[in-house]
C-alpha cells in the first residue's frame, strides 16, 4: 500500500499565493522549487510504474485554533465535494491510496 498526499495547484488559493510570493519573498520558507503539484501528473505517473487500484480524494484541513464543533461542521459539510470528481481535484491536498501488484 502506498498513501501520498501532496498540495494541488487547482487549489485557487494556492495561485493567488504563488503571485503574492513575488511581491512579498517567501515569508513560508518553502524550499527551492516546491510547489503544488497537477493532480492528473501524479496519478498518471503512478500508473506508469505500476501501481493499481489507485483512488484519491480532496483532504480538508481544520486548523486547530478553530473550535472542535467548527471543524466537525466543516468536515461534514464538504465531505461531498472532496469524494466527487472533479471537485476533489480542487482541495488544497490531495491523497491518494494504491497498491502495487504481487
Amino acid at each position: 500500500m502506498c498513501v501520498i498526499h501532496e498540495p494541488s495547484i487547482l487549489f485557487p488559493p494556492s495561485q493567488i499565493t504563488a503571485f503574492l510570493r513575488i511581491f512579498m519573498g517567501n515569508v513560508t520558507g518553502l524550499v527551492d522549487n516546491e510547489r503544488p503539484i497537477y493532480p492528473p501528473t501524479l496519478t498518471k505517473n503512478l500508473k506508469e510504474i505500476g501501481f493499481v487500484n489507485i483512488r484519491y480524494r480532496g483532504l480538508s484541513f481544520s486548523h486547530v485554533r478553530y473550535p472542535v464543533f467548527l471543524q466537525a461542521m466543516i468536515l461534514l459539510l464538504d465531505w461531498p465535494w472532496r469524494v466527487v470528481w472533479p471537485f476533489k481535484l480542487f482541495f488544497n491536498g490531495i491523497g491518494w491510496y494504491c497498491e502495487k501488484p504481487k
